[in-house]
């Protein structure tokens, strides 16, 4: 990820990727109220305040967040550093999607034969699949005018029992599940992620 350079002369005025000001007044906010653990690096701050402003996300209500992305080995120094990335959540996607057309979409849970044809020899019983059929409704209305037949985009998603390997543990750690999901909602969203980014140019 490119650093985003805070200094105010090297940053234009006015750009499609948002105003300068109101990027470091939100830079401010997620340095001093997101109580992000203390060794994120300054540049993916940042970036994620770039992001948010660039594309009016709130990162307070869950539309942007910073995530961690597992530990690299610092080859100079020999000790492994957590990573850390700007992420778009899925109420931030479909935000910015909807300012472009509107949207429904259905889940529906794979079989279980279905979920092993998509991971393979990575298959667990426990995995948990999840399809997301979305129809963008202004391609709708205009394949109807037309009459052309109009197929909704479909996207996977699941949740995973071998999601990581665990170097230090010598074991296989499951996807996480945040506190109040459960794993079949962590599916869902994968599969609405997935399919969004099919129907919108993002």
């Amino acid at each position: 990820m490119n650093a985003i350079v805070p200094a105010a002369n090297n940053l234009p005025s006015r750009t499609h990727l948002g105003d300068r000001n109101e990027i470091a007044a939100v830079h401010s906010r997620l340095a001093s109220m997101m109580q992000l653990p203390a060794d994120v690096p300054a540049d993916v701050i940042w970036a994620a305040a770039q992001i948010a402003a660039a594309h009016h996300l709130d990162p307070f209500v869950g539309e942007l967040y910073i995530m961690p992305t597992g530990a690299k080995k610092n080859e100079a120094t020999g000790v492994w550093e957590q990573q850390y990335r700007a992420h778009v959540g899925v109420k931030g996607l479909r935000k910015i999607a909807r300012e472009q057309a509107n949207f429904t979409a259905k889940f529906t849970p794979m079989e279980s034969d279905e979920v092993q044809r998509y991971r393979r020899d990575m298959y667990h019983p426990d995995d948990i699949g999840v399809r997301c059929t979305l129809w963008r409704l202004d391609v709708a209305r205009e394949c109807k005018d037309s009459d052309v037949p109009y197929e909704p985009v479909v996207g996977v998603g699941f949740w995973r029992v071998k999601a990581q390997w665990h170097s230090a543990k010598k074991e296989w750690m499951a996807d996480n599940i945040p506190n109040t999901w459960t794993a079949q909602q962590v599916s869902e969203k994968r599969a609405e992620i997935n399919a969004i980014k099919l129907a919108y140019d993002l």
